[in-house]
This record gives structure tokens, C-alpha cells and sequence, in this order.
């Protein structure tokens, strides 16, 4: 991914300060913390089914 949809992402799941967290900064460093990351997505994720999420985030303009 890129730096602009992770953007949409974070901000999608209301994690906003990940964008600015150092260690996903960049796609270089989400891969490198992809451990952390994937652990924090996956608890924002258990909050709405797979229909609610790819609504939202196609209204963001997240490719889904």
C-alpha cells in the first residue's frame, strides 16, 4: 500500500494517530512493524462485518 490509503485507512477505523506513529510512517516501516500494525487493525476490524467495512471504505475512496 501507499502512504495516501493508508491514510484513508487509519482514519476509516478512527486510528488517526497511526498516520503520524513513526513506526508506520512510511510503507517501508509499516512493513517492518507489520506484526504491531496487523494486531491493532485486526481489533479495529472485529468491530464491523466485511459489508460495513467495504461500504465505508469505498466511500472513502479506498479500493475494495
Amino acid at each position: 500500500g501507499n502512504d495516501r490509503l493508508f491514510k484513508i485507512l487509519c482514519e476509516a477505523l478512527s486510528l488517526d494517530e497511526l498516520v503520524e506513529d513513526s513506526r508506520f510512517k512510511t510503507n517501508n516501516d509499516r512493513v517492518e512493524n507489520r506484526e504491531i500494525l496487523i494486531k491493532i487493525l485486526e481489533k479495529s476490524f472485529l468491530e464491523r462485518n466485511r459489508d460495513e467495512w467495504i461500504e465505508m471504505l469505498r466511500g472513502k475512496g479506498f479500493p475494495t
